[in-house]
């Protein structure tokens, strides 16, 4: 989105300087329109634990592995 052209500079302007509270709010607003249930994460550690039994592990560029030997690609550890 921040490479299109076909946008004017202040129209990319507005949409690059969103505050994240807000957009947080609009994404709540309109998932509850739908039905949908948002579930706020707090951020720490969250690269550090694993997704599946929450111990501390270890990451090198691509994957993620933890003491009881789980092991994901380290982007998909985070989401899950």
């Amino acid at each position: 989105m921040r490479k299109n052209k076909k946008h004017s500079r202040s129209f990319r302007y507005s949409l690059n300087s969103w505050s994240y509270y807000q957009i947080q709010q609009f994404v709540q607003c309109k998932a509850k329109k739908q039905g949908i249930e948002v579930a706020c994460v707090v951020p720490v550690y969250t690269s550090q634990t694993c997704s599946g039994c929450g111990s501390l592990g270890n990451s090198n560029k691509k994957n993620f592995q933890c003491v009881h030997r789980h092991t994901y690609y380290a982007d998909v550890n985070c989401i899950v």
